[in-house]
């Protein structure tokens, strides 16, 4: 991930920005748990499970928008 930034935070919902060069995960320092769910660019997304216990998406190459 070249650029990251966090647009809006707080404990329940999360806005970052991100443009790389090429595919990269994104990892949140939050539990994954069922239930949480995360859009890419407006559409939903995937939310893996990074290092057995965080939430991870996939952004591609360019810019993104995560919620």
């Amino acid at each position: 991930m070249d650029k990251t930034r966090i647009v809006e935070s707080d404990c329940n919902h999360i806005v970052v920005e991100t443009e790389s060069e090429e595919a990269s995960w994104l990892v949140f320092n939050d539990c994954w748990f069922p239930g949480w769910e995360a859009t890419l660019d407006g559409e939903p997304a995937d939310i893996a499970v990074a290092f057995h216990a965080f939430q991870a998406v996939r952004a591609p190459a360019g810019k993104s928008q995560v919620v």
